[in-house]
Formats: C-alpha cells, sequence, structure tokens
C-alpha cells in the first residue's frame, strides 16, 4: 500500500498532495477537509496520514484510507478524453457488445454478444487492485514498479499479464479444449463481476475463458480504474508465433501440412482491447491516443504472457519498432500469408531451401473493424 503523508495547509497547490479544512465541528472535535491529489499519483490504494500544523487545536484520532484511479476529465491526466459523449461510453458504461464468429459469410457469420462489463459492482475494483500487486514485477522489482504505478500504459500492460494466470495468480484460465470439468464453459459467461467476484472470493483462477471472455475482463478492469477502454474484434485475425510478420504455412511434397515445423494459423476472430492514453514515456506525441492491449496468453513478451499497449498509430503505419508488440498487432493484422513445400534430401532430412508456392497479404478491412468496436 503507498502511504501518502499530508499536513493540513491554507491553500492547495494542484501538483502535490495537500489538503485543506473545509468545515469544523468544535462541538464535536470533528473537521471536513478537501483533498488535493496530483496527477503524477500512484493508482491504487493509499494510506492517508494527516500532519496537522503546530497550532491546531485538534487531535488526529486515526489515518484513512483512499483508492486514486485515473481521470478522464482533467486534462492534465494521461487518460483525458475530450468528448463528453466518448467518456460517457468508454468509461462509465457498464455493458456493451462483443462480436464473433466468421467473415467468410459477410455480416451473416457475425454474431454480437451482450456483455456486462460491470465496473461498479462489489468487490470488483478491490479484486483488479489486488491483481495489480501480484504481477511478478512488483516482487523483483518493488522500487521500479511503486515508480511506474503513476503511468496508465504501465498498468495496462501489468494488467495484460495478471488476467490470465500463464505466470502469476491471475485471474483467469484459458481453454481451448473443448473439455470444461471443474469449471465453466467459456460461453457460459455473459458478464465480468462474476469472475471478479468468483477470484475475490476463492482467491484462484477462474476457470474457464476464451478471448472474448478476456477481453470483457479487461474492459472492466481498465474501466473500473478510470482509463477509457474498448472491446475490439478482428476477424481473419493472423497468430504469428515467431516474429516475421508472416504467416507460414510449410506443406511436404505431398501436400501435408507440417504443423510441428510451424504453427502459425488464421483465426476466424479474435477479440482484444483497446485503451486510451497519452505516451509521455515514448519520443513521439504521435503515439497518443487507442492502443491495443490484450491478456488473452498467446506469446510470450519480455518472458511474459502479456501484449501491448501497442499504439494505433504506430500499427496503422507500419512502425513496429516502438515496442509494446506493435510487431505482433501488426501482423495480427495485416500479415503475409506465404505457403512452403519443404522438400526432402536424399536421407529424408527436410531441406529448408524450400520453394514459395503461394504468397498474398492476409485481409484486413479497417472499415468493418471500426463499425465492429464492441460497444
Amino acid at each position: 500500500m503507498n502511504i501518502a503523508s499530508i499536513v493540513i495547509e491554507d491553500a492547495l497547490n494542484e501538483t502535490s498532495w495537500g489538503m485543506v479544512v473545509v468545515e469544523k465541528y468544535q462541538e464535536k472535535c470533528n473537521i471536513v477537509v478537501k483533498v488535493m491529489i496530483p496527477v503524477t499519483a500512484a493508482i491504487g490504494r493509499h494510506k492517508i496520514e494527516v500532519l496537522l500544523p503546530s497550532s491546531s487545536s485538534f487531535i488526529l484520532l486515526h489515518c484513512f484510507d483512499i483508492i486514486v484511479i485515473c481521470n478522464a476529465w482533467n486534462k492534465d491526466d494521461d487518460v483525458y478524453l475530450e468528448s463528453e459523449e466518448l467518456r460517457q461510453e468508454y468509461v462509465l458504461n457498464d455493458v456493451g457488445l462483443i462480436y464473433r464468429g466468421s467473415a467468410s459469410n459477410g455480416a451473416y457469420g457475425i454474431t454480437a454478444l451482450h456483455w456486462e462489463f460491470g465496473q461498479f459492482e462489489e468487490n470488483v475494483l478491490d479484486c483488479v487492485l489486488l491483481l495489480l500487486q501480484k504481477d511478478k514485477r512488483f516482487e523483483r522489482h518493488p522500487l521500479k514498479s511503486h515508480r511506474k504505478q503513476n503511468s496508465a500504459a504501465w498498468i495496462g500492460r501489468v494488467l495484460s499479464a495478471v488476467l490470465n494466470c500463464q505466470q502469476d495468480d491471475g485471474l483467469l484460465m484459458g481453454n481451448w479444449s473443448g473439455k470444461y470439468e471443474k469449471g465453466k464453459a467459456p460461453s457460459s459467461w455473459l458478464g465480468s463481476a462474476d469472475i471478479f467476484q468468483e477470484y475475490h472470493k476463492t482467491n484462484e483462477a477462474v476457470k474457464y475463458g476464451q478471448c472474448w471472455v478476456f477481453s470483457g475482463v479487461m474492459n472492466t478492469a481498465l474501466r473500473a480504474l478510470g482509463i477509457p477502454a474498448r472491446c475490439v474484434t478482428n476477424f481473419d485475425s493472423a497468430h504469428d508465433t515467431d516474429e516475421s510478420m508472416t504467416i507460414d504455412v510449410i506443406e511436404s511434397e505431398d501436400g501435408l501440412r507440417m504443423e510441428d515445423v510451424c504453427d502459425d494459423s488464421i483465426w476466424n476472430f479474435h477479440v482484444w482491447n483497446e485503451m486510451w492514453i497519452k505516451r509521455k514515456d515514448l519520443a513521439s506525441n504521435n503515439y497518443d491516443g487507442w492502443h491495443a492491449v490484450d491478456c488473452t496468453p498467446q506469446e510470450k513478451s519480455s518472458q511474459l504472457y502479456q501484449m501491448g499497449p501497442a499504439p494505433l498509430a504506430a500499427i496503422k503505419n507500419g512502425e513496429t519498432y516502438v515496442g509494446y508488440d506493435a510487431a505482433f498487432v501488426f501482423a495480427e493484422v495485416n500479415a503475409d500469408y506465404v505457403k512452403w513445400i519443404a522438400l526432402r534430401d536424399e536421407s529424408g532430412d527436410i531441406v529448408f531451401e524450400g520453394r514459395c508456392i503461394y504468397f498474398q497479404t492476409t485481409f484486413f478491412c479497417p472499415a468493418l473493424i471500426q463499425a465492429l468496436h464492441n460497444d
């Protein structure tokens, strides 16, 4: 828990913690105070220690706790969003749609799932704060992690790791096997609050989820922390496993796919999230705005199953060097699909100087994706 020691003063300074007395109740020895929280404050729970001036006639009997979240209404905050309509939609709205299906049959193959985000439900925010503290970075580098707690971008990256349970005591366990014993089928979930509340009760990973469930809980966690967020569905979504930004399909001379050599694939759909943030940590402010972030465990990034936040502006312009898994997201929406024939030499070993027999760019329709932002 963060500790903030605040002196009661005559006036507030917007750049630092401060407190002024608003009302005094002499007969009850009570005071009402107004607290100034700077935009640089760490996101999370704080224990407030009130320091009284020496001239005060009051005696402090106890401290109190507060929870600091982001403020999309504050122009100086990393998550400031100018439009009131968008703030209502991407911060305060507690319901939305998540799209699933296949684009092969056009709109007829796509269905909308009503999802209850429930970011204001009981125990949800407490659970999100608990999960943030379980991130492995807090254990390995507590001081460095503490300094980064005021960054919405960093919070988004940590959430993408702790909302799955691949490397932490995370929230949700993924399952694509079709067998869901000792848990619930991913298709049975209709909202996030039940998942957070079950975790809050058991302190164990909830079973089970797939991409749209992971996206739903990510949206809930971000909005609970005051960060504008939305679910996004990508159809014909490429999954590049080796950072080549190509989807390689390797076949034998007999036309059989050799999945043991390369398991790149194209999924019917994949759902991730976008969060609205300023990027003070990057060299250019051209990257401010929507960022892709994904807590579905797919590939490791910096030794953890996490992804983002990758600036959409960088992805659109092919600037994959900015980091934060921008190259992985670029491949999801714009990878080249390459089919190879693997030849064998006289001893039967694969000769990797195979022939590329098919090459095309993965179908990507920005207008379709924009139309299917899920809120």
